[in-house]
């Protein structure tokens, strides 16, 4: 794939990464409405967004994954940060730092891991 095409799908995975973070809060915030206000329905409508979102993110995590060509450490926290209640956002921020979000082939900053060990 070009790195134009990399560079959206990486993109779309940070995005949706902060995206699961909030659908989480709303998803807690329901519960709360459902086991402590009584109302069943309160976590209805973001259980359900909460749930696409998180389909989401784990397509993106491995198109990103195979893109990037992440070793299958990186994956296994990636795959794990998508099911720990915020811990994509966490993820995303340790991938960029590390240089797992730069695409493939890119200079990398100083002090940034070299490709070899993704």
């Amino acid at each position: 794939m070009s790195l134009g095409t990399t560079a959206k799908v990486v993109t779309a995975f940070k995005i949706v990464a902060v995206v699961e973070a909030l659908t989480w809060v709303a998803l807690l915030i329901g519960m709360y409405f459902k086991w402590v206000e009584g109302h069943a329905s309160a976590v209805q409508a973001p259980g359900m967004t909460h749930g696409i979102v998180f389909i989401v993110l784990v397509v993106l995590t491995l198109a990103v994954a195979r893109l990037q060509r992440w070793n299958l450490v990186t994956v296994g926290l990636a795959l794990a940060a998508t099911v720990l209640p915020f811990c994509s956002v966490v993820f995303e921020v340790w991938a960029a730092r590390t240089g797992r979000l730069d695409p493939v082939g890119a200079p990398r900053s100083p002090g940034r891991e070299p490709a070899s060990v993704r």
